[in-house]
């Protein structure tokens, strides 16, 4: 296609990206900017106008005909030119490259000797080679002692940039010479182009040169016409491919979700632990997903995020933490969790977590979540600031500094203490050790 200088709209690289139907895609030629279709129909409008002035030619006046055709030539020979110094420029990246990959793998070299006799040199008072006798130079290099760690790591760093260099040089010696190709294709332009200035070139009225003008140009637009006409083809048939590789791969998506959802029906402790997962998401305040049936449990064993939550976005699966704002995902993790500690028929029967009223959430989940801990039957460990910054105190804060007052908010109350002691008051088995130290130390 690129030597027929011809490409496809709406054709995605991947096909996880292809929303648009292949009954829909075009085949379009940059000579016509328009689609191969339509432009195959214009070149056989043009033949047969050339073919019926061949039957009636008479003298005209070629010179508008030769302007053109140079100008024609001259836009040719530019393009060329422009595409041969992009070349150019890549192929100077690849001296370029190799030079640096020359020194690296020298200093690699050098390194290596370094460190197998590093040990000799500042081992021993040694100033000539054991073996060949010849000066070591030990006098300047004592003065630069590299230890082996960092000539490992200095060696480390340079085989990374090897490795580096190596793969854009792959790419830059690919694109080069893919390049090659269109060279041909350019040169190949700029030939057609000059042969029909030199056919068009006679004299101005000159009909002999205008017949064979005329020709030449019956020539070459059949000769397009039938190369155009046989890579239409073509290309039709890879696009019916492509209908049947696309219809393939949305039925095994369509069948990889089915196995999923079943997956999730049959196994009973997993719908269970994601049913009171969703419920508490919903107690808890979380608001990210209107829809709370798009959060599930995943179930995919090839997943990296099996058996932990995840919202169906419609395109992509994503993990809850990219779908949900910040205050959201700390409720994420306080019903996924719970759920697990309450649900989970292999869980040890407790629950441990630091500072779960993190990213200022409501005082009111807050305190939901703490009825629900205290409530469970499992035995709940809480580290928590006394004084937890909540949502209603910023929004306090923030009230004091549009007003212009210059006294800074304080948190007054103990927020955790007070739940606790709201909790007891309904027989709840909760209790609250303050401590002035490390937590890890007291217990």
């Amino acid at each position: 296609m690129s030597y027929n200088n011809l490409f496809i709209n709406y054709l995605e690289h991947q096909i996880t990206d292809q929303d648009t139907d292949i009954n829909d895609l075009t085949v379009v030629s940059r000579d016509g900017q328009k689609g191969l279709d339509e432009y195959l129909e214009e070149l056989a409008a043009q033949i047969n106008q050339l073919q019926e002035q061949n039957a009636i030619i008479k003298p005209v006046n070629a010179a508008p005909i030769v302007v053109e055709t140079k100008e024609k030539l001259k836009r040719t020979e530019e393009e060329r030119n422009r595409f041969l110094l992009s070349m150019q420029s890549e192929s100077r990246k690849i001296k370029s490259v190799r030079k640096q990959l020359e020194t690296i793998s020298k200093e690699i070299k050098d390194i290596d000797y370094q460190l197998k006799t590093n040990n000799i040199v500042t081992g021993f008072d040694l100033t000539e080679c054991p073996t060949c006798h010849q000066p070591l130079g030990i006098g300047q290099a004592m003065n630069n002692v590299f230890s082996a760690k960092e000539l490992e790591q200095s060696q480390k760093t340079r085989k990374d940039q090897k490795k580096f260099l190596e793969a854009v040089l792959a790419r830059l010696e690919e694109s080069v010479a893919k390049k090659e190709m269109y060279k041909l294709y350019f040169e190949k332009l700029v030939k057609e182009a000059e042969y029909e200035l030199k056919l068009v070139g006679g004299q101005e009225t000159d009909v002999e040169a205008r017949v064979v003008g005329n020709v030449y140009q019956l020539s070459s637009l059949s000769n397009k016409k039938a190369q155009l006409g046989e890579v239409n083809r073509q290309i039709k048939e890879i696009i019916e491919e492509l209908k049947l590789i696309k219809k393939e791969f949305d039925d095994n998506k369509n069948k990889i979700k089915e196995l999923r959802d079943n997956d999730v029906k049959t196994d009973n402790s997993v719908i269970t632990f994601q049913s009171q997962f969703r419920k508490e998401l919903d107690n808890f305040g979380y608001t990210s997903q209107t829809d709370i049936t798009q959060v599930f449990i995943e179930t995919d064993d090839k997943s990296s995020q099996q058996l932990f939550p995840v919202v169906d976005e419609g395109r992509n699966i994503e993990p809850i933490i990219s779908a949900s704002s910040a205050s959201d995902f700390i409720r994420a993790l306080w019903a996924y969790y719970l759920s697990l500690l309450v649900k989970g028929t292999r869980h040890p029967g407790f629950l441990i977590m630091d500072e779960p009223a993190q990213q200022a959430v409501k005082e009111e989940d807050f305190k939901t979540m703490l009825d629900f801990a205290s409530n469970c039957q499992r035995q709940v460990i809480l580290f928590c600031s006394t004084h937890t910054i909540t949502e209603e105190y910023l929004l306090a804060k923030q009230k004091v500094e549009v007003e212009g007052k210059e006294q800074i908010v304080q948190i007054e109350k103990n927020l955790v203490k007070d739940i606790v002691e709201s909790l007891n008051l309904q027989n709840r088995n909760v209790f609250i050790n303050e401590i002035k130290f490390k937590s890890l130390e007291k217990l």
